[in-house]
Order: C-alpha cells, then structure tokens, then sequence
C-alpha cells in the first residue's frame, strides 16, 4: 500500500512539473519573444544571441532537437 502511494505522488509531481514547462514555454514563446523581452538565465541569454546576430529561432529549435539525441 505505501509502494501505491508513494507511485501516485511521483506521478503527480511529474505531471505538475509537465504542466508548468508547458505553461512556460507558450508564454515565453507567445508573450515574451514577439515583445523582444528577456528573461534571466539560459533563456534570456539564448534571446539576446538571437536578437544580436539575427538567428531565426526556428533553427535553433531544430538544432536543439538534432543535439538531444
């Protein structure tokens, strides 16, 4: 029984972790770039290369993707 409950607390941090990425990246996606808005940490210093040398984020975002696996 402390097994079951101790899964179902893991899932749900899980999922409520999932929900916040997914918050957070459609309001960096949707509010913060169109506005040219920065945000602090890795985030913040990927915009301002992008903003600086002109980089489509599109790109980024397929290179990203190509380097995780």
């Amino acid at each position: 029984m402390k097994a079951n409950k101790k899964l179902t607390t893991e899932l749900r941090d899980y999922l409520m972790i999932s929900i916040a990425m997914v918050c957070y990246c459609i309001g960096w996606t949707v509010f913060l770039l169109p506005n040219n808005i920065t945000t602090g940490g890795v985030p913040g210093v990927s915009s301002v290369i992008c903003w600086g040398f002109g980089i489509p984020y599109r790109s980024l975002t397929s290179l990203s993707t190509l380097f995780s696996f």
